[in-house]
C-alpha cells in the first residue's frame, strides 16, 4: 500500500465497518511504512474489537509494544497470541522467547558485573543467545500486508 492510498483506505474502513482486512492492514502500514506506532496500535485495536482471535493483530501489536519498549505490554498481547492461534502461527512462541532470552541475557551480564566469576558458567549461554535474530522482525509483519480475512 502506497502512503496515497491510506485516505482511501481510512475511508474504506468508514464504509465498511465490519471490515476486518481494512482495519488490520491499515495498522501493518503505519507500522511499517508511516512509523506512526499511535495510528497502527489504533487499526490493530480496531480490527481485534471485531475478531479478538485475531493472532496475527495481536502478535503485530506484540512487536509494536516492543518497538515502544513496553516489554510487558508485548509479554501480555504475545500470550493472548499464543492461546488464541488457530491457524498455529510460530511467531508469538519465538517472539516471547526472544524477549524472555533479552531479559535472561541482561539479568546474566548484571549478575557477571557484580561476580566476575559467572563468566566462565555463563558464557556459552551468552554466546548463543548472540546468535538469536534481534526482533522485531518487520518483515514478518509486512507479508501480513496480503492478509486477506476470512473468518471461519
Amino acid at each position: 500500500m502506497h502512503a496515497e492510498a491510506v485516505p482511501y483506505m481510512e475511508d474504506a474502513a468508514k464504509l465498511q465497518p465490519k471490515n476486518v482486512s481494512i482495519r488490520y492492514n491499515l495498522g501493518i502500514h503505519y507500522q511499517t511504512k508511516i512509523k506512526d506506532y499511535k495510528k497502527a496500535e489504533e487499526w490493530y485495536r480496531a480490527a481485534l474489537e471485531l475478531d479478538h482471535d485475531l493472532c496475527e493483530a495481536r502478535v503485530n501489536l506484540g512487536t509494536l509494544y516492543i518497538l515502544q519498549n513496553r516489554q510487558e505490554d508485548a509479554i501480555k498481547e504475545l500470550n493472548l497470541a499464543a492461546k488464541k492461534n488457530p491457524r498455529n502461527f510460530p511467531e508469538p512462541y519465538t517472539n516471547l522467547a526472544r524477549l524472555y532470552l533479552g531479559k535472561a541475557v541482561t539479568n546474566i551480564k548484571k549478575a557477571i558485573e557484580l561476580d566476575p566469576d559467572l563468566k566462565t558458567k555463563y558464557e556459552k549461554l551468552l554466546d548463543a543467545c548472540g546468535h538469536m535474530p534481534e526482533i522485531p522482525d518487520e518483515n514478518n509483519i509486512e507479508q501480513g500486508e496480503k492478509f486477506d480475512y476470512k473468518k471461519d
